[in-house]
């Protein structure tokens, strides 16, 4: 669950379940909250009218956790217990700031 609280006041604005329990730090960039579930699943969050607005959702194929994201030259890297992912746009075809995976 991500929770938006306001920091003059402290009380809380919104809520948006994300489908799945999320280990990494999420990543904000471009006025993009990037959450990254510990099954692989991408959640892309935007500042809607009215709360959070899902902008993107995608999945990895994993067979293990992901316990870990960095953001690094157009591209997010994932660890899991496993292995080390890099998702990126194809060279020369990056849409903006961390573009969603």
């Amino acid at each position: 669950m991500v929770t938006c609280v306001d920091r003059a006041d402290g009380e809380s604005r919104w809520q948006q379940r994300l489908g799945d329990a999320c280990w990494a730090t999420p990543i904000v960039s471009g006025g993009r909250a990037y959450f990254f579930t510990k099954s692989g699943k991408t959640v892309v969050l935007g500042n809607g009218a009215h709360g959070p607005e899902i902008l993107a959702e995608s999945a990895l194929s994993l067979s293990a956790t992901v316990y870990g994201v960095a953001a690094a030259h157009d591209a997010f890297l994932v660890r899991t217990g496993h292995e080390l992912i890099k998702l990126a746009e194809p060279a020369g075809q990056i849409a903006g700031p961390l573009a969603a995976p």
